[in-house]
């Protein structure tokens, strides 16, 4: 369980890419953390159309937020 309340995970289906297929096959499933807090740095909107890359690396723990620490107010 996450220490952060701004801290969520979205399942997002993985499309082949595929060019000349008639319909795009669902190839899996992944779990992408993003961030909700104001000042994010992996924002749903960004975090979860960009499949592979490690924005949020936090892990929902409060020692680890990416943050910066002047702008978390009363987050922890």
């Amino acid at each position: 369980m996450s220490e952060c309340d701004f801290y969520r995970e979205e399942e997002i289906i993985i499309q082949s890419q595929e060019i000349g297929v008639n319909s795009q096959e669902n190839i899996g499933h992944r779990r992408v953390p993003w961030c909700a807090h104001k000042h994010s740095p992996a924002p749903r909107e960004i975090a979860t159309n960009v499949i592979f890359s490690k924005l949020l690396t936090c892990g929902g723990l409060w020692d680890n937020c990416q943050v910066p620490s002047e702008k978390r107010g009363d987050c922890n």
